[in-house]
């Protein structure tokens, strides 16, 4: 890949991670830094030594957990 395509595909992937955190942020509610905070922080915050690691339910990122099925 080009450094120019390498810079095109960054802008845009950047530009979509963007919309993206924007619309889950507003639709749950969350600060506008959550979601890249447990992006980037989620290896650490599952595994605090001193707590239970929060939930996804805890996050706000699911509304509720269901049962696998086959």
């Amino acid at each position: 890949m080009s450094p120019e395509d390498q810079e095109a595909s960054r802008t845009f992937l950047v530009a979509l991670w963007n919309a993206y955190q924007a619309d889950v942020t507003t639709a749950r509610h969350l600060s506008g830094t959550a979601l890249q905070h447990y992006a980037d922080d989620i290896g650490e915050l599952l595994a605090e030594p001193a707590a239970t690691p929060p939930s996804s339910r805890e996050l706000r990122l699911v509304d509720e957990l269901l049962p696998a099925t086959r």
